[in-house]
């Protein structure tokens, strides 16, 4: 049977009761640690009111702890541990059901900050365009189907947005590696059980598309050019020649200073280089490599970089 007890503050004034119900002794004969719940009354009530509802309450916490309806402090920890549990597997269910527009927030938001100005323009500009046509797709129903016919239109039907052409493939293949990685970090993050690219081979160039070989100037064309740099302003004959002659990248030539420069030996160091993206303007980074490097340069080119 339940059983009440009064508890009061420091003027003696009953201000709540406590009521118990046992739940008897364990295997080892000890006494269980009954339930137990408080009961408050409202004020302005009267003593046999007060007995009355307390009474009744009492009878109705015992009826409930009978029916299995009334937890331990423990048995309620455990199920607070387990509702917490419950909700972190729902919050990653759903986190799995994200929309690829709502991944890509993620993804450059959390990527996006640690890539230089040109990578992150390439990733935006890609995602972006992804995002138009899959963006209100959860990640997980886009399969390798539905990101190869992605693909395969940016290569058959694909636009450049600034001059309308159609897409070239060096770009149709920034697309491609972009997307890859994209989903790589979805995996990555457990948003999707795998990667639909994984098997998806890069794409080949369309039969219209000649890949242009690397060339490089013969002996002939050179001494053409140097030829016409003779009436051309001393600026520009600097800058060609040294171009000639060091076979440096556009970059580089256009963050050179010339302090980087040591006439008397015939030394420059190659340690900046010049970008540009419509978002950030032209800014200066280091070479491609990531590493600085020194090159020799002519005597007749050291000349004309001197008078310059």
């Amino acid at each position: 049977m339940a059983s009440t007890r009064a508890r009061t503050n420091k003027q003696g004034e009953v201000i709540s009761y406590e009521i118990r119900v046992a739940r008897g002794r364990d295997e080892n004969g000890k006494q269980i640690k009954p339930f137990t719940t408080t009961w408050t009354p409202p004020e302005g009530w009267s003593k046999r009111s007060i007995e009355k509802e307390l009474a009744r309450v009492a009878g109705q916490f015992e009826a409930d702890c009978k029916a299995g309806l009334v937890l331990t402090k423990e048995q309620r920890a455990e199920q607070e541990r387990a509702e917490r549990e419950q909700e972190k597997n729902r919050q990653r269910e759903e986190e799995r059901k994200v929309t690829f527009k709502r991944y890509m927030e993620i993804f450059m938001q959390d990527k996006g900050a640690s890539y230089s100005a040109n990578t992150r323009e390439n990733y935006t500009v890609a995602l972006n365009r992804a995002c138009e046509k899959l963006g209100d797709l959860r990640m997980v129903d886009i399969d390798f189907l539905t990101i190869k016919k992605y693909v395969n239109d940016l290569q058959t039907t694909g636009k450049n947005q600034f001059n309308g052409k159609q897409l070239a493939y060096k770009t149709v293949i920034k697309h491609y590696i972009v997307l890859h990685a994209f989903f790589a970090n979805a995996v990555e993050n457990k948003v999707i059980p795998s990667n639909p690219m994984q098997d998806m081979k890069r794409p080949k160039p369309r039969k219209d598309e000649i890949q242009k070989q690397a060339t490089s100037y013969t002996a002939e064309e050179v001494k053409r050019i140097i030829g016409c740099l003779d009436t051309e302003p001393l600026k520009w004959k600097a800058l060609v020649l040294f171009m000639l002659d060091s076979g440096c990248r556009r970059g580089e030539v256009v963050g050179l200073k010339w302090d980087a420069i040591d006439f008397k030996r015939g030394m420059v160091e190659i340690s900046r280089n010049a970008q540009y993206t419509s978002g950030k303007g032209t800014y200066i980074t280091t070479p491609k490599s990531g590493k600085s490097r020194t090159i020799y340069i002519n005597a007749p080119v050291l000349a004309v970089l001197k008078e310059w």
